[in-house]
């Protein structure tokens, strides 16, 4: 049952609503928005259809030093820690490791310094390095250098001449604590951004490396239902402390991984192929659909459906 679940954190007194959650799929445990520590989503509880008689049977202690909660819908579990002689749940703390590409120059008639680009992403910021080195700063220093007094490596780049004229570049890591109540913000905002497109376009590069099964490509990229199952995968196991990508990545390979040809996809991927790709005056596909090219003749399209559907091409093509 997909619903908007709303819950009261017993540990910070701050409401969350969950959108979309369904119950069915992620059960009833949830991580506090606000402290980040681990609640029952028990109004969802009580009116589920399952359980008509409203039963509950909660059973909360306290042993080495960690909360424990339960009951027949789950386990919750929250650390301690003492604190000015009084027990305290310890929050989960997020750390955002965040990148810095800094530059300083000095010539005779001027110098400068600032911070160039910042990025999560590394990467993108040793591309920037590289083009400054491979353009000996130019674009800084106004005038050129002596080559010769260049030193570089994958995070820095230095660069000298006579007179005192440099110029300096070096990318920076920082990694900076961020606050429960900005947590809390983060994920508000975060459940506004539709990731749909983000969803697809995994799936395409997947496609285009030729890291997933054709029929599974089209299948997933066409059915809303499998790009709202990627996203609910992604919501569960997201992670401030790990990159999107590696969690979208995880997401789509674990929903992807679970799918299984059968009657019914084959007639969706059907109706997609009839709709779909058209053929020309020649009987030959207009464009690429189940890994099979441009040109092709429809009939070798048949054989595939024919092969694996378990009444036949004949049943697709009349509905017998």
């Amino acid at each position: 049952m997909i619903t908007e679940a709303v819950e009261i954190c017993p540990h910070c007194m701050s409401e969350n609503v969950f959108k979309n959650w369904n119950t069915e799929k992620r059960g009833y445990k949830a991580k506090c928005r606000q402290c980040g520590c681990e609640i029952m989503l028990c109004d969802e509880c009580l009116h589920a259809d399952d359980n008509s008689g409203g039963r509950c049977d909660w059973d909360g202690k306290i042993l080495d030093r960690i909360e424990w909660g339960k009951c027949f819908r789950g386990v919750t579990k929250n650390k301690f820690r003492t604190q000015g002689g009084d027990d305290v749940i310890v929050k989960e703390k997020c750390e955002l490791v965040l990148y810095a590409l800094h530059g300083a120059w000095n010539m005779p008639d001027y110098n400068g310094v600032t911070v160039l680009k910042i990025s999560e992403n590394p990467e993108e910021l040793e591309e920037v390095l590289g083009a400054i080195a491979s353009s000996h700063a130019i674009d800084y220093v106004q005038m050129p250098l002596c080559t010769a007094n260049e030193k570089s490596g994958d995070r820095y780049y230095e660069i000298s001449g006579c007179g005192g004229r440099w110029a300096k570049f070096y990318i920076t890591e920082y990694r900076m604590g961020v606050s429960e109540s900005t947590m809390g913000e983060i994920s508000r905002e975060m459940e506004k951004i539709d990731r749909s497109n983000d969803v697809k376009t995994n799936l395409e590069m997947l496609w285009e490396s030729e890291n997933i099964e054709e029929w599974k490509y089209e299948y997933a990229i066409r059915r809303p239902e499998v790009i709202q199952e990627i996203l609910q995968e992604f919501e569960k196991t997201e992670d401030c402390n790990v990159a999107f990508n590696v969690t979208l990545e995880f997401a789509v390979d674990k929903v992807i991984g679970q799918l299984v040809l059968d009657d019914a996809k084959l007639e969706f991927l059907w109706s997609v192929f009839v709709d779909f790709p058209g053929v020309d005056e020649n009987e030959c596909l207009l464009k690429g659909f189940l890994g099979f090219e441009r040109g092709t003749h429809r009939e070798e399209v048949w054989h595939w459906f024919d092969e694996r559907h378990t009444k036949g091409v004949v049943f697709l093509l009349y509905e017998l």
